[in-house]
């Protein structure tokens, strides 16, 4: 698993326009194969009884099936073992890279 961190701060996703001309970018590449997951802080932020906020980095890093429905099934039950109730909204996104050659004549991009 790697975690992508931005090479520099930056405001929230869709606020951008309030910094001006000039909102850095950052661009990584997915290898075939690779599922990428974004989350809200409303995950992250998630706390449990005692406090501790919610760690999505070791259910992310188990095995885990090339599904991006699997991946996030993994993780929201982690979530859900953790808090119980999530005191805020969240929203989250897997988007596997099919391994090059797969896909093809499915109808779905490759």
């Amino acid at each position: 698993m790697t975690t992508l961190e931005p090479k520099e701060p930056s405001l929230p996703l869709g606020l951008g326009d309030l910094a001006g001309p000039g909102v850095p970018v950052d661009r990584y590449d997915l290898p075939p194969g690779a599922t990428l997951v974004l989350f809200t802080d409303g995950i992250i932020e998630a706390r449990d009884r005692t406090g501790a906020f919610f760690d999505p980095v070791p259910p992310l890093t188990c095995p885990l099936p090339p599904d991006p429905g699997a991946v996030l099934d993994a993780m929201l039950t982690a979530l859900f073992r953790h808090t119980e109730e999530l005191d805020d909204d969240a929203a989250a996104l897997a988007v596997t890279r099919l391994p090059d050659g797969q896909g093809e004549g499915t109808g779905r991009p490759s």
